[in-house]
């Protein structure tokens, strides 16, 4: 049941380099959650409009 855990890895897999570059901001793991938060809600959103 260990992979049923909550985790987020996001941060973990994607750093703040892309392409050689290193950026001064990036994002927190509170911020992760409320971005996937945001996209979860407006994914619900969009299923009960079409529904309608």
């Amino acid at each position: 049941m260990d992979y049923l855990s909550k985790r987020n890895d996001a941060l973990n897999v994607n750093g703040n380099t892309v392409n050689g570059k290193t950026v001064d901001i990036a994002i927190t793991v509170r911020g992760s959650d409320w971005y996937w938060t945001v996209c979860a809600v407006m994914t619900t959103c969009t299923f009960v409009f079409l529904g309608l």
